[in-house]
């Protein structure tokens, strides 16, 4: 699988998406392999440029098809309140 971008969801219906690997080409993970991200409360990604809060969480791979972390809902909810 080859993972393109790391993005979320926001109010508003908004979403933002970072391209992954070398040069926005992609992140190829192998049958084994694993996607971490930290988030923090202070991150960039928290808010958009319009000041719409992150609402969840997901990757998208080559074919376009988007991947939700699980429970990401919940747990952006609690990294906002702090």
């Amino acid at each position: 699988m080859v993972l393109r971008l790391f993005g979320g969801d926001y109010e508003g219906e908004a979403l933002l998406g970072t391209y992954l690997g070398e040069k926005g080409a992609g992140l190829r993970l192998g049958e084994s392999d694993f996607f971490e991200k930290t988030i923090m409360a202070d991150n960039s990604m928290c808010m958009d440029l319009e000041g719409n809060f992150l609402i969840r969480v997901w990757v998208e791979d080559s074919t376009g098809r988007r991947y939700y972390f699980k429970k990401s809902t919940e747990q952006v909810k609690s990294l906002l309140q702090g």
